[in-house]
């Protein structure tokens, strides 16, 4: 029903009765998610999710992030593009620091909850790339303990492709860079 409305009414529909909806479908996402609609962001799949995580997060001069070979390609490019902009260092290991909560390459799952502890106890932010996770396993966003984490929608919860969210902890959210201005 919506869409047919949408396209017979275009802009007036995009501006007077979408807001009210999409507003509606984040605070029942969020119920789901166990978390505040405040900390989530509606996005078309995780990768822009990241992205907005990545690009908005407020790195200092000489800061470093960990990756690892099984981080999405994608991921690994949006620091690696970051670090050609002199605004970081990446170093690569063997486990992650972005946490890629589920492998999409062989299946592996992370105990994320625990490295978030152990990175947090050392002052360290994590960004947890959970695109695989969200109808795979079993977690709540606020007992994986990450400060970001992008999920998508449309992979196993069965919802239309370009789907995704990102979630930023409540405390974190004033230190973010915005990626986008005015959307409207």
């Amino acid at each position: 029903k919506n869409i047919v409305t949408a396209n017979a009414q275009a802009a007036r529909f995009a501006r007077k009765d979408y807001p009210g909806i999409a507003a509606a479908a984040k605070k029942e996402l969020a119920a789901f998610l166990e978390v505040s609609d405040e900390e989530i962001i509606l996005t078309r799949n995780a990768t822009e999710a990241l992205n907005i995580a990545i690009q908005g997060y407020p790195f200092k001069p000489g800061d470093e992030v960990l990756l690892n070979q099984l981080d999405y390609f994608s991921m690994i490019e949006a620091f690696k593009m970051l670090e050609t902009r002199g605004q970081l260092k990446v170093n690569s290991f063997d486990m992650p620091l972005l946490l890629t909560h589920v492998s999409n390459i062989n299946g592996l799952i992370i105990p994320v909850a625990k490295i978030a502890a152990m990175a947090r106890a050392k002052g360290i932010d994590t960004i947890t790339d959970s695109a695989h996770a969200l109808g795979q396993i079993s977690f709540s966003l606020p007992q994986l303990g990450s400060d970001f984490v992008g999920l998508n929608l449309h992979k196993w919860m069965g919802n239309p492709v370009g789907a995704g969210v990102l979630y930023i902890k409540k405390e974190r959210i004033q230190e973010m860079k915005p990626l986008f201005g005015d959307m409207a």
